[in-house]
């Protein structure tokens, strides 16, 4: 009896493990995306080129962080001395200040001149969004 008893905690500790590590992993690998993406948007922002941009659509992504949505913007972005193209990129938007994110809605961005694709917005209205992916 008291081997059965052993078993069974382990049995028990064992397959508490199989069913928590895939949800410790895809929190520590989205965890790791946000805080890639960031770090990202932050050098972007910091030695990017400026342009303004319009914008074309915005849509949610599903992830909310401390009650701000995550926000994909497709942006028509014109930057001075090349022709307009179109970018797609994701911030963190306060939950009131998603009505700002109306087609046409011109936004300050920066762009990385090496590659074009690669945009990050500035500011929404005066305010500065949190980075995100």
């Amino acid at each position: 009896m008291p081997n059965d008893a052993g078993l069974s905690v382990t049995l028990i500790v064992v397959l508490s493990l199989l069913v928590t590590l895939p949800f410790l992993v895809l929190t520590l690998v989205f965890v790791g995306r946000l805080v890639r993406n960031s770090a990202r948007n932050r050098a972007l922002l910091a030695k990017g080129e400026p342009a303004q941009a319009f914008i074309l659509s915005a849509s949610d992504t599903g992830v909310t962080v401390n009650d701000s949505p995550q926000v994909r913007l497709r942006l028509e972005v014109r930057p001075a001395g090349r022709p307009p193209y179109e970018a797609e990129t994701t911030l963190l938007v306060g939950r009131l200040r998603v009505g700002m994110l109306a087609p046409g809605t011109p936004v300050p961005v920066k762009f990385d001149p090496e590659d074009p694709s690669r945009v990050a917005v500035a500011s929404l209205g005066g305010y500065s969004p949190a980075p995100a992916a």
